[in-house]
């Protein structure tokens, strides 16, 4: 993705706005990256330790795919992940702070970075994977437009994975 720069301004939603990790962004890293139920799906938590070199890794590398979310109304970062190619296509990933679950911050978040991928690249397709448990990842990403695309097990669990195509997405996502 050497030619496509990433995401050389901020994109925003009505309540998110998502862009670059950026310093001062540690703090709520390190907290997203040790709270056990925002992790139960991801890993679980991490040491206070390995939250705080992956939270300064993050910030000072600035690579392509990085990004975290802010809330429009106070600045204060809700959540963050990342795009990478993990299993072949595209994959988007997204943690968020439990304070903010249930709101609808996630679905912004997922309508405005799908929209840009699509615009900014020259890819067809992007997938999510989620754990079959994690029942509210799931039901974001059918929301979003993604289709369940099969399952397989990893890290002891059952993972589905999910499918979003361009040109396949609601006229809010599909800009």
């Amino acid at each position: 993705m050497d030619e496509v720069e990433w995401l050389p301004a901020p994109l925003t939603a009505p309540r998110v706005c998502v862009r670059r990790p950026a310093h001062g962004d540690e703090a709520a890293l390190v907290a997203l990256f040790t709270d056990a139920e925002v992790r139960q799906f991801l890993g679980g938590p991490l040491d206070l330790d390995d939250a705080q070199r992956r939270a300064a890794r993050i910030v000072a590398d600035r690579a392509w795919g990085d990004f975290v979310v802010e809330a429009r109304a106070d600045r204060a970062v809700i959540g963050s992940r990342d795009l990478r190619r993990k299993r072949g296509p595209w994959e988007i990933s997204y943690q968020f702070d439990r304070a903010h679950w249930g709101l609808g911050l996630a679905s912004e978040t997922l309508a405005v970075l799908v929209a840009w991928f699509f615009a900014a690249t020259d890819e067809d397709l992007l997938i999510a994977v989620t754990q079959d448990a994690n029942r509210r990842s799931a039901r974001l990403l059918e929301r979003a437009g993604a289709l369940a695309a099969g399952s397989f097990r990893q890290y002891d669990a059952v993972q589905r994975q999910y499918e979003i195509r361009r040109g396949s997405l609601p006229a809010s996502v599909d800009g």
